[in-house]
């Protein structure tokens, strides 16, 4: 990633999201997501974020809670 690119997120101290994510980009999940996330590029779950699914994406990084498995294909 450049550094005039910047990641899409997820944002928001107390945001709820029922349902899967799909991501066609880098993204930041913070928040809750009660379903799973698939990124065609990089996936970060920040710290206090929770995923009950899975979380997949060519590089991943976890700082939160993931219920699910989680797959990186780069």
């Amino acid at each position: 990633m450049s550094t005039e690119e910047k990641p899409a997120g997820i944002p928001g101290k107390g945001l709820q999201i029922w349902g899967d994510v799909r991501l066609a980009a880098d993204g930041v999940i913070q928040g809750a997501v009660q379903g799973s996330v698939w990124g065609k590029e990089k996936v970060i779950v920040s710290e206090n974020s929770q995923v009950s699914g899975s979380v997949e994406g060519s590089d991943v990084r976890i700082d939160g809670v993931v219920q699910g498995g989680v797959s990186a294909r780069g």
